[in-house]
């Protein structure tokens, strides 16, 4: 367990316990934090970000078609795309879609003021609803421009563990950026 707060006068911490090393920098006017955390005796570094969550514009608010590309070799993971309609509503995204395997997702997260969405979704649990064997987690971020209201800085990343689904065996990881399209009802 690693906890600790940042005082108004310090903007970065670095915290080192055993062999996992964590660095995080907070940018208060921004309203975002970035670092990474690092296993200096498995040699991995995974990068960290996070949004303050609330005070998005209004003018984001609307209905949104969302697709998210598969695979281009079959075998490897799912050819087709996956479909996703978000609906922005009073700083809430609503994410509701198919994923290319046939599972259905949906969840509802905060919209952050400067247009990003956590997407986490655990996938392939047991009857329990315990023990996820995949996920699908990434940003999306809507900037309000009508002709493109996603950003490049849009990513999600869909996990099947091995065995997780009978479809893909050996598992698969998808880390793509979706296409986001306003439309009109």
């Amino acid at each position: 367990l690693i906890n600790g707060q940042f005082d108004i006068s310090q903007a970065s911490a670095k915290v080192q316990t055993g062999n996992y090393e964590l660095e995080l920098t907070l940018d208060a006017g921004a309203k975002t934090l970035s670092g990474s955390v690092t296993n200096t005796a498995l040699n991995w570094n995974s990068a960290l970000r996070g949004y303050l969550a609330g005070g998005a514009s209004t003018n984001l608010d609307g209905q949104y078609l969302m697709a998210m590309p598969g695979f281009n070799v079959p075998k490897v993971g799912t050819a087709g795309d996956s479909t996703f309609s978000v609906a922005i509503t009073g700083g809430v995204a609503t994410l509701a879609g198919n994923l290319a395997d046939t599972n259905t997702v949906s969840q509802n997260s905060p919209l952050c003021a400067n247009g990003y969405s956590p997407v986490y979704i655990p996938l392939y649990t047991d009857t329990n609803g315990a023990n996820a064997n995949g996920l699908l987690i990434g940003w999306l971020n809507f900037n309000g421009v009508a002709e493109n209201s996603e950003s490049p800085d849009s990513t999600l990343i869909w996990i099947s563990q091995a065995n997780a689904s009978s479809l893909y065996p050996k598992g698969f990881t998808n880390n793509v950026a979706p296409s986001i399209s306003p439309f009109a009802t």
